[in-house]
C-alpha cells in the first residue's frame, strides 16, 4: 500500500511521461480544474479531503487529469489569481465544512505555464472527520437542521461510513493503531507478541511469533495473521480483535504487534 508522501514544490509532483505513470491510490487524487461557484462543489472538496483525514493522509492535485485513475498530464490553472482563489476556497471549506478540524496544507505550485493547487491532508490522529451539511426538513416546512457525513478513502474511492464503523473511529487509540497497521507490508514479518501485565509465567518461550498481517478490517474490528511459512501447523493463522491491539511499533526494520494477554485470539479453520 502506498505511503503519504506530501508535496511540496513542482519537482514533487509526478509525471505522466514517467516508465510508470502515477496513479490515483489511498493517498492520491487527481482532479480537473473547475470555479468554485456553488455549494455542490465545495461539498465534494470536503468530502475529499475529509476521506483522506479519516484514512491514511494523501494529496489532492487539482489541474490534473487521469483516465481509469492513471495520470495523463495537467491541464494547469491559467493565472495565479485562479489558483489563488481556488486554494483559499479549499481551505475556508474545510474550516467550515469540516469537524472536527483537519490538518491541511494548501499550496499552489507552477506547472506547464500555468498552476496547479496541491492539498496535503494529514491523518486525523483523534475522532473521525465528519462533513457538515445543511438539511432542510419537510416537516416543520422551511426548518433547517445540520447533519453529518464521514467518508474514508479506501483504495482510489471514497466510501461512507455507516453508524456502527462511525463509533468504532471514534476511539483515539484505535485510530493510531490502524494507521500504524496500514503502513506495515503484506510480505514483511511481523512479530506478534502477547502483552502480560503479570510476571510471564513462560519467560524462557521466544520473544514472539513471526508472522504476517494479511489484512485488517476496522469495519469488523479485526487483524488476520498467518504464519510465514503456511505449512508450519504450530503456528496457525489468527484473528485478532483490534482493540485487543495494545502497541504497534518498528524496531530495527522489523515491525512488532503486542496483544493484550487477556484478548480474544482465534484460529482461523
Amino acid at each position: 500500500m502506498p505511503e503519504f508522501r506530501p508535496i511540496f514544490s513542482e519537482a514533487d509532483l509526478p509525471e505522466a511521461a514517467a516508465a510508470t505513470p502515477a496513479r490515483e491510490s489511498n493517498v492520491l487524487d487527481f482532479k480537473n480544474y473547475a470555479a468554485i461557484t456553488n455549494d455542490d462543489q465545495r461539498i465534494e472538496i470536503a468530502k475529499d479531503v475529509a476521506a483522506f483525514a479519516n484514512a491514511d493522509g494523501g494529496t489532492i492535485i487539482y489541474g490534473a487529469n487521469e483516465t481509469a485513475g492513471v495520470l495523463t498530464g495537467y491541464t494547469p490553472i491559467p493565472t495565479a489569481a485562479e489558483a489563488e482563489a481556488l486554494r483559499q476556497a479549499i481551505r475556508d471549506v474545510a474550516k467550515r465544512r469540516c469537524a472536527p478540524p483537519l490538518t491541511l496544507d494548501v499550496r499552489t505550485l507552477p506547472k506547464n505555464a500555468g498552476f496547479v493547487v496541491v492539498a496535503n491532508v494529514y491523518s486525523a490522529p483523534g475522532q473521525a472527520t465528519g462533513v457538515t451539511l445543511d438539511w432542510q426538513m419537510r416537516t416543520p416546512p422551511g426548518k433547517k437542521v445540520e447533519t453529518h457525513f464521514f467518508p474514508v478513502r479506501i483504495g482510489d474511492s471514497t466510501e461512507f461510513m455507516n453508524p456502527e464503523q462511525i463509533a468504532m473511529l471514534m476511539i483515539p487509540q484505535l485510530r493510531r493503531t490502524l494507521s500504524l497497521l496500514r503502513q506495515i507490508d503484506p510480505k514483511a514479518t511481523v512479530q506478534v507478541h502477547r502483552q502480560h501485565f503479570e510476571p510471564d509465567p513462560h519467560p524462557d518461550r521466544p520473544a514472539g511469533t513471526a508472522m504476517r498481517l494479511v489484512e485488517t478490517n476496522e469495519f469488523a474490528n479485526y487483524a488476520r495473521f498467518l504464519g510465514v511459512d503456511p505449512t508450519d501447523r504450530a503456528t496457525p493463522p489468527i484473528v485478532i480483535p483490534l482493540d485487543g491491539i495494545r502497541l504497534v511499533y518498528r524496531l530495527d526494520e522489523r515491525w512488532h504487534v503486542c496483544i493484550d494477554y487477556l484478548s480474544k485470539v482465534s484460529p482461523i479453520t
